[in-house]
């Protein structure tokens, strides 16, 4: 026996239920549509920065300021997809960072410097696009923009790993800058003292600087028994 709805239940009618779902399609369209630049920048912004995390993972480069070691299809991958980031929107700082990026995969380093610029310019608490462009222009002889650069957004580890480049290459005055730097934004960056105390050895017999450096390491660390050692080695260096 079949039963019968409460005669107080109503049964959507065939023209209703049209209705309902002629809206129901109308409001997934509005939503479709509306969400739909937001869906392709990210997936555009996950596109790009996969291939530029590509690029640098291959990087064979070990230092700081190096230009990365990418192949032409990578850097290809990431322009596009930065291009396809800045049609739907030319004032986001994120399209613009990985369009730096991607050009400085690429080897263009003045069209890197100008994106990473624009991307600074749209927001300038992008962190990121100013750490990439300080790597641009340590890469490019910019040294002493580079150093200012990474102390102002407070990177000892660059300004450190910037410092070995330049003493690894005997530019020591801007390897002492480098250093110093460091040691300005982070007083605790033990490397950093002893980078900065044989940079002021070597570039100039500083033996007094140099142990300043040394002893300052020793403050940092005092249970560490290298400070002591980068001292016991200076003064064998110097025959003492």
């Amino acid at each position: 026996m079949t039963q019968q709805p409460p005669p107080s239940v109503s049964q959507p009618t065939t023209q209703q239920r049209r209705i309902t779902a002629a809206w129901l399609a109308a409001a997934m369209l509005v939503v479709i549509v509306a969400l739909g630049p937001r869906l392709r920048r990210a997936v555009y912004l996950n596109r790009a920065s996969l291939a530029i995390a590509h690029a640098y993972a291959l990087d064979g480069s070990p230092c700081v300021g190096m230009p990365p070691e990418a192949n032409a299809a990578t850097a290809d991958d990431a322009l596009h997809f930065a291009h396809a980031l800045l049609e739907l929107d030319s004032d986001d700082a994120a399209a613009w960072r990985q369009l730096g990026r991607a050009r400085w995969l690429a080897g263009d380093a003045s069209q890197a410097e100008a994106a990473l610029q624009q991307a600074i310019a749209s927001n300038p608490h992008d962190l990121h696009a100013g750490d990439a462009l300080a790597a641009v222009h340590a890469a490019t002889g910019e040294i002493d923009q580079a150093v200012s650069e990474w102390r102002q957004l407070g990177y000892p580890a660059r300004l450190v790993a910037l410092g070995q480049r330049l003493a690894e290459e005997e530019r020591w005055r801007q390897a002492i800058a480098a250093y110093e730097a460091a040691i300005e934004v982070s007083p605790g960056h033990a490397e950093a003292y002893y980078g900065l105390g044989w940079a002021r050895y070597r570039s100039a017999g500083d033996v007094g600087g140099a142990l300043a450096a040394f002893l300052g390491a020793r403050d940092v660390r005092p249970h560490s028994p290298w400070p002591y050692v980068s001292i016991g080695d200076l003064y064998a260096t110097e025959g003492c």
